[in-house]
């Protein structure tokens, strides 16, 4: 398996403060992403202003850990606050706080594409399982207008995104449960 983080294990030992930081689970698994077990062991991740996994991927697992966002998020293109894509399990998994602004700025090269949204997880794929996972802030998206395109950027007030509390979409096969 060419999937540098297949097989490996990690446990948080500590909360973590992500003020400034817009992606934190990513740098070399970027590529493949993250096939690991990350145990958040009940600690907390504070002040992350984007996503947390780009890509989950199959055998990939991200268990008890809990993200304390900051009050602004910005997100684009088929994200989500947890993780972006997901083909593995979530389980246990929460995102707390009072009151969330999160900017979403869909875009694509494809006039028919659609942006997934989802506060948890843009999108569950064929093989993505969400498990006993929350949601606690009020969320207020506050901006889905400016789209991406070939030749410009324009503002498009009839924006092609699937917004949803939990996921923006998920596939079939796909699992959320509890």
């Amino acid at each position: 398996n060419n999937n540098p983080s297949a097989g490996k294990y990690y446990k948080l030992t500590n909360d973590i403060d992500a003020k400034g930081r817009d992606k934190l689970l990513n740098g070399s698994f970027y590529e493949y992403g993250f096939a690991g077990k990350l145990d958040g062991n009940n600690k907390k991740i504070y002040n992350l202003s984007g996503v947390f996994c780009t890509y989950l991927n199959e055998g990939g697992e991200i268990k008890n850990l809990t993200i304390v966002p900051d009050d602004h998020v910005s997100l684009t293109f088929n994200e989500g606050l947890f993780v972006s894509y997901n083909n593995g399990t979530l389980t246990n998994c929460s995102i707390e706080g009072n009151e969330l602004y999160i900017s979403v700025i869909p875009g694509s090269f494809e006039d028919d594409t659609v942006s997934n949204f989802g506060t948890l997880v843009g999108t569950n794929g064929h093989k993505g399982v969400i498990d006993r996972c929350s949601v606690k802030p009020v969320v207020h998206v506050i901006h889905v207008g400016l789209r991406v395109n070939a030749m410009s950027y324009d503002v498009d007030p009839v924006t092609k995104v699937r917004c949803g509390g939990i996921v923006g979409t998920s596939y079939f096969n796909s699992q959320i449960k509890d």
